[in-house]
């Protein structure tokens, strides 16, 4: 049984940085040895949506309470280019 999420900035908040995060592991899909690459190698695509909620959680968590002013896309984009470098 699954406990129940936990949504540090609101779901509107959690959902928006999940969709910039998907869009980014699809960018990133065809690159050999990056994270989207690896996690469908290890377990298919519940690897990829396991990786997705991940990485949205983990920022969450990271940015809680902040109020972003314009820079919520970049911060997001560096976050994950930070979590690809261990990958690539």
């Amino acid at each position: 049984m699954k406990t129940k999420k936990h949504f540090p900035n609101g779901f509107e908040g959690w959902m928006e940085t999940h969709h910039e995060v998907v869009d980014y592991l699809t960018r990133m899909s065809d690159i050999d040895g990056s994270m989207s690459d690896q996690a469908r190698e290890r377990g298919g695509i519940g690897a990829l949506y396991e990786l997705g909620e991940e990485l949205t959680d983990e920022f969450e968590a990271e940015n809680e309470g902040r109020a972003w002013d314009g820079e919520f896309y970049d911060e997001v984009e560096v976050f994950l280019r930070k979590k690809e470098e261990v990958f690539l």
